[in-house]
C-alpha cells in the first residue's frame, strides 16, 4: 500500500515538472514566433524596391540609363 501511495506522489511530481518544462516551451514559442514576425518585416522592407531607392538617394545615386531597344534591325545586326 505505501508503495502505492509514493508512486502516486513521484507521479504527480513528475507530472508537475513536465507541465512547467510545457509552459517553458510555450513561452518560448511566442517569444519565438514575435521575433520571427519582426524579421520577416525586416527583411520585406530591405527586400523592397523603396529601400533600395531610399537607399541610392542617401549615396546620392541619380544617374539613370536610357535603355537601348533592339527595333532597329541595323543595329541589332551590327551594321
Amino acid at each position: 500500500m505505501i508503495f502505492f501511495i509514493f508512486g502516486n506522489v513521484y507521479l504527480i511530481i513528475t507530472g508537475v515538472n513536465v507541465s512547467k518544462q510545457i509552459h517553458e516551451y510555450e513561452v518560448n514559442d511566442a517569444k519565438y514566433k514575435e521575433e520571427n514576425g519582426f524579421l520577416e518585416t525586416e527583411i520585406s522592407k530591405i527586400s523592397s524596391l523603396q529601400y533600395a531607392s531610399s537607399i541610392s538617394a542617401a549615396l546620392a545615386i541619380d544617374k539613370t540609363i536610357k535603355p537601348i531597344y533592339l527595333n532597329n534591325a541595323p543595329f541589332a545586326l551590327n551594321r
